[in-house]
């Protein structure tokens, strides 16, 4: 004979029959088919029309198990309407009725028929009381079957939970965002183009995080605290990106209650549009400029974030974008000096908010942005280097009379001392060299001069506190080299292709690991610009060593292993096959030499 399931005594419990009382009964009795008779009668429904009914089902041999099942389904479906429209109306006779309904049945929640009706009630109560919250949350199984509105009841009042709740869900997104770093494929998208501003706060992650807080601000707040935390202790600026998107989010689904009670909402959505429009106009300017301002009035909290926000990877690479852009044009027109055009000091100090972030969240909060000696002696220095760009540039389209002419001008001299000591002090410096040196690699339209470009490459890895090695600005450079077919002339110049691979990326391996995934991307679509022998040796160098311990996460080693083992065999499969092609080539060229 089975175990009768658990859930049967609850029955019992609450004077509901079951297996044990049936079987009393039938122990104790001395006449059983009366006694089975009246304990039918009893437990079945009482409906004097239903005895013809039954009659008939017992004629079509229908089990009585089967007739009772269906009927309990339809019962459940119904309640369940009706339980719905009364927490749509959302009157305090609907929530009364809700709350006696929850008293009557919430006692037999352990059982599986009856779990529905107590789920949909608990959920459609726009308050549970403490009493059945703290009986919800010492049953693990039943906790995590009730609605998501339920249980923000509960991490209001419990934070453990709340951070069991969230954590996989950061988690998640955080490993998902890298994953666009570490791609070995090659796509024409990256990670500042493979979503909209629109589409990445349409994440799974962003939504899920964005539902658990629904409109309780407390559980948005800790939220943002979480994140602020997580920011301080690993430096991920993803946590950066995360706090933008759900701000924006929550903003995308009107939950008032949530916008209002973040004080950077203004900050966040007008830097947003202003990545989704690639475009800064003066409205947008003034307007930014007034929320520092204020920022910089305000708590260290709000300043925090502001600068979070900043941090956002896809706000650095606009607002660098968008300097770069100032200058290069001032460059070209000489109309003003660096300090005084109003959109490129915004930019600037925007820029040196983002690098703060850290520092501020410790409360360390720096007098001023920005030292003025930025504007006043990098950026001029800068812009004179631009010029010199620019003039050979055209110098080298001009007719030969005319370059020969300015031979001398022609000629690449390194960084003056100025602006080296700059990069190396100061990222905001460090973050505009690398936009720049982005800019200047080839396009369709313009193409630079290997020395020019090379000027820019060596101070990379000298740049302030090792820049140019970390992700996202080293998976944009290593993208624009893998996807663009002007960079083949580029990279098969000897002295180019050390100057990146050898010089840069190989000596970088040790301040960020990743970088051996982006050798690897490289090594797989641009072998053949780079040579076979080129490419062995790079492999070589990033090969992993058992006898070592990784430097990254073990699940990002066992990664590297098995792209690693993936490429090399690509690499040795396409050797063969040319060489079985070269080889075929050779021989039936013999032949018609012989039949000659």
């Amino acid at each position: 004979m089975s175990t009768a399931p658990s859930y049967t005594k609850e029955l019992e419990n609450y004077g509901i029959p079951g297996p044990s009382a049936l079987r009393d009964l039938l122990t104790s009795s001395n006449n059983l088919p009366e006694t089975i008779k009246e304990f039918q009668a009893a437990n079945s429904i009482q409906l004097p029309s239903l005895k013809p009914v039954m009659k008939l089902l017992d004629l079509h041999n229908i089990r009585r198990t089967e007739y009772h099942e269906l009927v309990v389904h339809e019962l459940t479906d119904k309640i369940l309407l009706k339980l719905r429209a009364l927490g749509e109306k959302r009157t305090p006779d609907s929530v009364r009725k809700l709350e006696r309904q929850l008293e009557k049945c919430f006692k037999l929640y352990k059982v599986p028929k009856i779990r529905p009706i107590v789920l949909e009630t608990l959920k459609q109560l726009p308050k549970v009381a403490d009493r059945y919250l703290k009986l919800i949350i010492c049953d693990k199984e039943f906790y995590d079957s009730c609605a998501v509105t339920v249980r923000q009841q509960i991490w209001v009042k419990n934070d453990g939970l709340f951070l069991e709740a969230i954590n996989p869900v950061i988690a998640s997104y955080i490993t998902e965002k890298d994953k666009i770093f570490l791609s070995i494929e090659k796509l024409q998208t990256n990670f500042f183009t493979c979503d909209t501003t629109k589409s990445r706060r349409q994440w799974p992650q962003v939504q899920e995080l964005i539902s658990m807080v629904g409109e309780r601000e407390v559980l948005y707040e800790r939220l943002m605290e979480i994140i602020r935390e997580r920011y301080f202790e690993a430096g991920n600026t993803h946590y950066c990106s995360l706090r933008l998107e759900l701000l924006m989010a929550a903003h995308d689904v009107n939950v008032e209650h949530v916008v209002k009670v973040d004080p950077c909402h203004d900050f966040a959505w007008c830097l947003d549009a202003c990545v989704r429009d690639k475009h800064l106009d003066s409205q947008q300017t003034n307007k930014l400029k007034i929320l520092l301002d204020t920022g910089k009035k305000s708590s260290t909290k709000v300043l925090a974030d502001m600068a979070m926000i900043a941090s956002d990877p896809h706000v650095v690479h606009f607002l660098c974008s968008m300097s770069i852009k100032v200058l290069r044009d001032n460059a070209s027109s000489g109309a003003y000096l660096p300090r005084e055009q109003n959109a490129l000091q915004l930019l600037i100090k925007l820029i040196a908010l983002g690098a703060s972030g850290k520092n501020i969240i410790t409360e360390q909060i720096p007098q001023q942005l920005v030292d003025p000696i930025i504007f006043t002696k990098f950026l001029p220095s800068f812009t004179m280097s631009m010029i010199e760009d620019i003039f050979r540039y055209e110098l080298n389209k001009a007719p030969d009379e005319v370059a020969d002419e300015y031979q001398q001008e022609k000629s690449v001299s390194p960084p003056n001392p100025l602006l080296t000591t700059f990069l190396k002090a100061d990222v905001v410096c460090s973050l505009l060299w690398i936009h720049y040196t982005l800019d200047l690699l080839p396009t369709k339209r313009r193409v630079h001069e290997n020395s020019t470009i090379l000027r820019y490459f060596q101070m990379l890895p000298r740049l302030k506190d090792k820049v140019a090695y970390r992700d996202p600005w080293v998976h944009l450079l290593v993208h624009r080299l893998v996807t663009s077919n002007q960079f083949s002339p580029l990279l098969s110049d000897e002295t180019v292709s050390r100057a990146v691979i050898s010089d840069f990326l190989l000596r970088g391996i040790e301040i960020n690991p990743n970088i051996r995934f982006h050798l690897l991307k490289l090594c797989t679509h641009l072998k053949g610009v780079l040579g076979e022998a080129y490419t062995r040796s790079i492999l070589e160098q990033v090969a992993p060593d058992p006898s070592k311990p990784d430097v990254g996460s073990p699940t990002l080693a066992e990664r590297f292993v098995t792209e690693y083992e993936r490429i090399t065999q690509k690499i040795t499969l396409d050797r063969t096959s040319s060489l079985e092609t070269n080889s075929e080539v050779a021989s039936v060229k013999s032949d018609d030499t012989m039949s000659q």
